[in-house]
């Protein structure tokens, strides 16, 4: 039993995950979630086509947000003695110094102070500070990276990819995101690090404030993103994209 919430309406649903026959099948839930999703799109109560469903079923959910800021003291204070996370501290290398707020579901945020901009990534990301500082980019969680690999391919979308015995990364051009598919899908944090006084269990959702929203929305949509509402959220005109089981918003500004 679920609901969804879209086009200032709440809707109820009940669908079976589980079955009880005596020919199992392993795809019989993730069969009945794509149904399920179809019959929104097909009442409208969703926004997009059979296209943007397959697209947006190969990617899990926005794992992490790398986060670049002038002063890992103060942040890592601010986040644990005035939010209330539990702060997993990084260490320095290529470059940087970081630290983490690690989720129970497995998503996370990076935060990142360049120490050596002799270094690549040091110099990425203090070149990325006399702008701002911020979310550098989204890193999107997938189960098949060579699937995403063929989708940009059939998008003629350049890419490149790295590889670690962790993971498997594909960064489109150009995109200010990367795909992330993890060699050992069954790891998982310690509790002791994902548990925080604030009960914080998910990273839900991510908004971003852009000034090019429309050039924001032709991306996401390119790269398989589907939009299923638009709004305002305080004041703010925004647009929301469905990204696995996250959530993101972008927010006209």
């Amino acid at each position: 039993v679920g609901y969804l919430e879209t086009q200032n309406n709440t809707y109820f649903f009940a669908t079976r995950l589980l079955q009880n026959r005596k020919n199992n099948r392993d795809d019989f839930g993730s069969c009945r979630k794509e149904i399920t999703k179809k019959i929104f799109y097909d009442l409208g109560f969703l926004q997009g086509n059979e296209s943007s469903i397959k697209n947006n079923s190969l990617f899990n959910s926005i794992d992490h947000i790398p986060i670049v800021v002038n002063d890992l003291v103060k942040i890592k204070d601010i986040f644990k003695n005035q939010l209330h996370f539990t702060i997993k501290e990084g260490k320095v290398h290529e470059g940087i110094k970081n630290c983490f707020v690690k989720i129970q579901d497995g998503t996370y945020l990076e935060f990142i102070e360049p120490l050596d901009n002799s270094q690549t990534i040091g110099k990425y990301y203090a070149n990325f500070l006399k702008t701002r500082q911020g979310g550098t980019s989204l890193a999107i969680s997938v189960s098949n990276a060579e699937l995403i690999k063929k989708m940009l391919k059939e998008k003629t979308m350049q890419f490149t990819a790295d590889s670690t015995k962790i993971w498997q990364t594909i960064e489109p051009e150009n995109a200010d995101l990367f795909f992330i598919e993890y060699v050992n899908k069954n790891w998982k944090e310690n509790a002791t690090i994902t548990t925080h006084s604030n009960t914080a269990k998910s990273l839900t959702a991510t908004y971003f404030l852009t000034n090019k929203i429309e050039v924001e929305i032709k991306k996401y949509k390119a790269l398989g993103f589907t939009e299923i509402e638009s709004g305002n959220y305080l004041e703010t005109p925004y647009r929301l994209f469905k990204v696995g089981q996250s959530n993101l918003y972008l927010l006209d500004g």
